[in-house]
């Protein structure tokens, strides 16, 4: 599909046939309006190079300036179309293994503590803090210090049966032909914690789900 994107993008012209008969036009036109000015008023030498330049350039550039901005309103036209059906699939970009440790939070936050996991929130945000094994320890990372940009909607926490390791996986959507994530750009990213079987529990309390 790739080899098909460029074969469409190779034959969107600079130049369509008409605007190269208009150009052709306005030259010999101008052309023509210079000569009988020269003619009529004898204008020097220098005069009418000045004044032949200037017409041609203006007429040049205004000509390649249209042309090049339908050319890329085309190309962008193509881009879009294959945009919307290329293939895409999430890909893992990072995955690191989950480790459970007693954590204290500060005092202007509410923590809710998982096993492998904990959440903390205050008025005006929900975060996660986790723990991941280094070359010198274990270490507590904040997830929104280490994943900028990611908003609620990008974090998911998905239970796995008891043999599979938790873990904090960081996926993104990127197009199956890899040549296509440099035409269109990076694409969203999310975060999935993977936890055993039964970590998430969910309380009832006085109508109160928490």
């Amino acid at each position: 599909m790739y080899q098909d994107y460029l074969s469409e993008i190779d034959k969107v012209p600079l130049f369509s046939a008409g605007e190269i008969a208009m150009l052709i036009f306005c030259v010999c036109v101008v052309i023509s309006l210079i000569a009988f000015s020269l003619y009529e008023r004898m204008y020097d030498a220098s005069m009418l190079a000045l004044e032949v330049f200037c017409l041609v350039f203006l007429l040049g550039s205004s000509i390649v300036g249209l042309s090049l901005l339908k050319q890329n309103y085309a190309i962008n036209d193509i881009k879009d179309s294959y945009k919307k059906k290329v293939p895409i699939e999430w890909v893992t970009k990072s995955e690191e293994d989950l480790y459970s440790m007693n954590v204290q939070e500060k005092v202007e936050l509410q923590g809710s503590g998982g096993i492998f996991l904990n959440q903390i929130s205050s008025n005006d945000f929900t975060d996660y803090r986790y723990v991941v094994k280094t070359e010198n320890g274990y270490q507590l990372r904040t997830l929104s210090k280490q994943y900028k940009g990611l908003s609620e909607g990008d974090i998911y926490i998905q239970e796995k049966p008891e043999t599979v390791s938790p873990k904090i996986i960081l996926e993104q959507h990127q197009y199956k032909e890899k040549e296509f994530n440099k035409v269109f750009g990076a694409r969203e990213k999310r975060v999935i914690f993977v936890v055993p079987e039964g970590t998430v529990q969910t309380k009832f309390e006085e109508g109160v789900i928490k």
